[in-house]
């Protein structure tokens, strides 16, 4: 067996193209047979030498790497009675009421990907309404989630795959955007490790204890959104349903911040998604495939 390790690029996907098979063996070379004379005796070949042959050729392959998955996060049996908890699910931003206020173009499907997210340049010049050394974006999945009762809060689950992708060293260094249509202003999600207001977000493992520590690479995480039906943070104008394009941002240096306050006004009907400045990670995932037989 072979193996071959491949790192998956900030993009979130790697395409492999002009592919072939390459088949070599020893012997007399490629199309020698066509230099038969007659039926003339083909002796046993006493000098046979290395010859390499490509066979064929390969579709394009597309390697992506899914950076996040959604998941029902785990609350405290003291949470609030206003407080659902639902696994959200990735949608076609055309699918959800309120998105036709974003210009076109702004969410794209990823090379491979089988989720929409914000286009990388709707991202980088949303997050530099609200930082001024914006290094890097992180687009996450477009999601929509379901509220039990109207004005509700729902916090919601995602797994993220790789720690690194969350550019903090801890969970108070997240930075973490929620994108408005209609070219409103970019709000901010809040880390409050025990909040659960519209805007707060708290970070959680795996197995859904919380997590206050550092953040290490390669190791997953669940980040836990707490958004209100029909808040700031609520781009779907239907009840009972919340939808969040959100962005996580890295920044060169310090918080960069260029508001003092860059909590959103609290007037306003709802179908705002704020995720303040979303750090961008660089995932390097390692991907591992086996090629079997003498072919390789």
């Amino acid at each position: 067996n072979n193996s071959l390790t491949v790192t998956i690029p900030a993009s979130g996907a790697l395409k492999l193209t002009n592919g072939v098979i390459n088949c070599g063996h020893m012997g007399d070379p490629l199309g020698s047979h066509r230099t038969r004379i007659g039926n003339a005796p083909i002796y046993p070949n006493q000098t046979a030498i290395e010859v390499k042959g490509v066979y064929s050729s390969m579709p394009d392959i597309i390697l992506a790497a899914r950076t996040a998955e959604p998941a029902e996060p785990a609350l405290p049996g003291d949470a609030p009675e206003n407080v659902d908890k639902a696994k959200p699910a990735f949608v076609d931003p055309k699918d959800v009421a309120g998105a036709s206020g974003f210009d076109e173009g702004s969410f794209v499907k990823p090379a491979g990907g089988e989720y929409f997210t914000l286009s990388d340049s709707a991202a980088e010049e949303n997050a530099e309404k609200i930082w001024d050394n914006v290094q890097s974006t992180r687009p996450l999945p477009v999601f929509s989630a379901q509220a039990t009762a109207k004005d509700n809060i729902v916090a919601v689950g995602l797994d993220i795959i790789n720690g690194a992708y969350l550019l903090a060293d801890e969970p108070s260094g997240i930075k973490l955007m929620k994108v408005l249509p209609e070219g409103k202003a970019p709000i901010q999600f809040k880390y409050s490790p025990d909040g659960y207001e519209d805007g707060d977000f708290r970070l959680q493992t795996i197995d859904g204890k919380a997590h206050t520590g550092t953040i290490s690479g390669n190791v997953s995480y669940r980040l836990v959104l707490f958004i209100k039906d029909g808040g700031n943070y609520d781009i779907d104008s239907n009840e009972l349903k919340v939808a969040d394009p959100c962005v996580i941002v890295g920044t060169s240096s310090g918080d960069g911040n260029k508001n003092e306050d860059d909590s959103p006004d609290d007037g306003g009907s709802g179908g705002g998604c704020d995720a303040g400045a979303g750090a961008l990670a660089l995932a390097v995932l390692g991907f591992m495939a086996a090629l079997r037989g003498r072919c390789r």
